[in-house]
């Protein structure tokens, strides 16, 4: 069921992509205990497109910083971020919005990245307001090129090791 082995070091752990047609939006997660019950509990719900890239499970590696993760049932999607001061805001800012679920994984912030690592972009859906994660080129180029109308390049959100499949 999983696709795409990886360059990356061996200590690294691959990050599931699920796509919600229901929620329009996004999942992304390192356990594979919980990619396993997502499919097995919410087949309605989430289906899984890909092994976006690989990260660390810990902060054991240089310059590796936690990505947080945040669910928002008032509109229905989770959002990732490494930046602590972006974290902090959505806690107490939006608490009644956001409701922090923990650190999903680790990986590098844009300032320090390893020389094996590529980035993660980050894009915002204008129309529905959700967030999409994605290290391919190709699928950042897509967006750009052809539904620019509807999402937008907010920049890179941290740099992680990618799929050998994506590996140019």
């Amino acid at each position: 069921m999983w696709c795409c082995a990886s360059r990356a070091p061996a200590d690294t752990v691959p990050v599931y992509r699920f796509y919600s047609p229901f929620l329009h939006s996004h999942f992304y997660t390192a356990g594979e205990d919980e990619a396993l019950a997502v499919i097995e509990n919410y087949p309605d719900t989430w289906i899984f497109e890909t092994v976006a890239f690989y990260a660390l499970p810990a902060d054991d590696v240089p310059d590796a910083q936690p990505v947080y993760r945040f669910w928002s049932p008032l509109l229905g999607e989770h959002f990732y971020t490494i930046r602590a001061g972006e974290a902090n805001k959505l806690t107490e800012q939006f608490p009644d919005i956001w409701i922090p679920e923990g650190i999903a994984f680790y990986a590098f912030p844009e300032s320090s990245p390893p020389a094996d690592t590529e980035p993660v972009y980050r894009f915002y859906n204008r129309h529905s307001g959700t967030h999409f994660y994605t290290g391919s080129v190709g699928e950042k180029d897509k967006l750009l090129n052809n539904f620019s109308d509807v999402w937008v390049l907010e920049g890179i959100a941290w740099c992680a090791y990618p799929p050998v499949s994506a590996v140019r």
